[in-house]
This record gives structure tokens, sequence and C-alpha cells, in this order.
């Protein structure tokens, strides 16, 4: 399975999830939403996704840093860390779906 890696920073709330849906629609591929498990931050995002019958994952933090740090990723960006942790979790679906 290939990524394709597109940043693109949305708001924590409903307008900025319809963003992000309106910003996929165009996308056929199967999606999967993945993200970090930040307390309440991601609540929101994963009732949205849920209602709209999304895939999901939420990762737990201390496993993707750990990844990143096994990738050697140097750059401590948003955008770097939005990289390693899509690639944690095309690696937690390839171990599930192998």
């Amino acid at each position: 399975m290939m990524i394709k890696y597109q940043n693109k920073k949305f708001k924590n709330d409903l307008k900025g999830f319809k963003n992000l849906t309106k910003w996929l629609k165009p996308i056929k591929e199967d999606k999967v939403f993945c993200m970090e498990a930040t307390g309440i931050y991601g609540v929101m995002l994963a009732k949205y996704l849920h209602q709209l019958d999304q895939r999901f994952i939420v990762a737990n933090p201390i496993k993707t840093n750990a990844f990143a740090k096994m990738e050697m990723v140097r750059n401590k960006t948003d955008k770097a860390d939005a990289q390693s942790i899509a690639r944690y979790c095309m690696h937690i679906i390839e171990e599930t779906f192998a």
C-alpha cells in the first residue's frame, strides 16, 4: 500500500471536520484516519468520524514516538510528526491484515 502525503491543517471543531471531509471527498480509495490519543482534543473528531462510519485509529503517543525514533526521524515539526504517525498506522494496518 502506498502512502501519499498531503498536509493540511484543520480547526478542531465541527467546521474544521466538515472542511476535512470536503477536502478528502475527491479521493475514492479507502481511507483510514489516524490520530494520536491526546486526551480530550481528539474525542470530537473521533465521534465525528464514527458518525460518518469512517475507519480510524487512535494511536498511543508513546508508541508513535518510539516508532519515529526507530525511523530516526530528526525533524520535529507538525508535518514530520503527521507523516511519521501515518507510517505508524500503515504499519499497524499491514500487521493486522497480513
